[in-house]
């Protein structure tokens, strides 16, 4: 969606790159119930102008129900939104100014592609001239022009949605939402359009608001991923972030794949905690960042490490002493992924772990299913939650 049409930020004249053309979103203890079941309860969330924000969360965790009260499908039961310095709660969609894309795309059959994406400026009232120039601008943005004649049934799913995406933008719109907007996609098509999206975010900037239950596609786009959990906001901020200092047991878990080994707390020095696990296992990690109750000596724990992180180990696998942050076990399977190997090793009847190494390593290809191994990581690289955790907030 990068075609060389557009020479500035928006549709009608220049701007300089960077954004800032965008509105700000705020909402304010919104809630919004279906008789005695909370959809989303009590979220305050502040989306800065220009910046591109993803929620997401499992199903039913509220992202779309969230999405579609900043839409106006969908009246919150509580609390106040805000898109710029106007309060919007109980403001009509079509009175909103905003733009929206949804996974079906919802393009006009019995219209072509221009007039699809004249649609909008039509009921705006717009002039055929203006029109015309808009509509040329917003399909060169998408890659589109030569296929402004054809009608929807005549395109690819891809070619639907640049289309959905062009008749979305082509009113200038400060506030652009995203529905799963590319759910319907298959991997290949889905990972090129989400670099494209990236690059219409930093041409337009807009204000983007973007659901997605897919945590890679989340990771890839987003100026800052929401992360939801039962109505609620578990975690919120950079991609990098929420991958490498998750501050609940949940985030952890739900955004990229994580190995958990449970322990009792044996000593804290700092943010550094010693573990005991079954086996008699030595197990060393930090506290995650941000609990509302860190784990306290005696308390039963979970160490959390991410499968790149951890490493086949060379040590003797006999009966002497085991390191620190090392477990022996045997290979339950090895699976060659192209750029990577995962290794599941089982450790003991109740517990296995992942880990993954890079295909350029050649010092861990040798191993095979069945084979006795040891798999090690550095305390730097896990962290410790609580057996029950929850983060204190955003």
């Amino acid at each position: 969606m990068t075609g060389p049409g557009v020479s500035g930020a928006r549709m009608q004249g220049a701007a300089p790159a960077g954004g800032g053309l965008g509105r700000p979103i705020s909402m304010e203890g919104v809630s919004r119930r279906y008789g005695e079941v909370v959809a989303v309860d009590r979220l305050d969330l502040q989306i800065a102008s220009g910046e591109l924000v993803t929620l997401l969360g499992p199903s039913g965790s509220g992202k779309t129900t969230t999405l579609m009260m900043v839409a106006g499908f969908t009246l919150p039961s509580a609390g106040h939104i805000r898109i710029g310095d106007r309060d919007v709660t109980h403001v009509p969609t079509h009175r909103r100014d905003i733009g929206v894309v949804f996974q079906q795309y919802a393009l006009f059959p019995h219209m072509s592609v221009a007039e699809n994406v004249a649609f909008p400026l039509r009921m705006r009232g717009i002039g055929r001239a203006e029109r015309d120039d808009r509509v040329a601008r917003a399909l060169d943005l998408v890659e589109m022009s030569r296929f402004a004649a054809r009608y929807p049934t005549e395109l690819s799913g891809g070619q639907q949605q640049r289309v959905a995406f062009a008749r979305a933008i082509v009113f200038d719109p400060p506030v652009l939402l995203l529905d799963e907007p590319l759910g319907a996609l298959d991997k290949k098509l889905r990972e090129a359009l989400q670099i494209e999206i990236k690059a219409l975010h930093a041409r337009l900037g807009l204000t983007m608001v973007y659901v997605t239950h897919d945590q890679a596609e989340a990771l890839a786009i987003s100026d800052r991923v929401v992360v939801m959990n039962e109505g609620r906001l578990e975690q919120a901020g950079p991609p990098a972030e929420l991958y490498e200092a998750p501050t609940s047991r949940f985030v952890a878990d739900f955004i990229g794949e994580a190995n958990f080994i449970r322990g009792e707390v044996a000593s804290t020095e700092g943010a550094r905690v010693r573990l005991g696990a079954r086996g008699g296992a030595r197990l060393e990690a930090l506290a995650a960042p941000g609990l509302a109750t860190p784990p306290a000596v005696g308390e039963t724990a979970e160490l959390m490490i991410r499968p790149e992180r951890m490493r086949v180990a060379g040590i003797a696998l006999g009966d002497g002493a085991v390191p620190p942050n090392t477990l022996i076990g045997h290979i339950e399977d090895r699976s060659y992924i192209g750029e990577a190997t995962r290794l599941t090793v089982r450790i003991r009847d109740d517990l296995s772990v992942t880990l993954r190494y890079s295909n350029t390593r050649a010092a861990a290809t040798g191993v095979a299913p069945g084979a006795r191994i040891a798999v090690a990581w550095d305390a730097e690289d896990a962290l410790v939650f609580p057996a029950s955790s929850r983060a204190t907030g955003a």
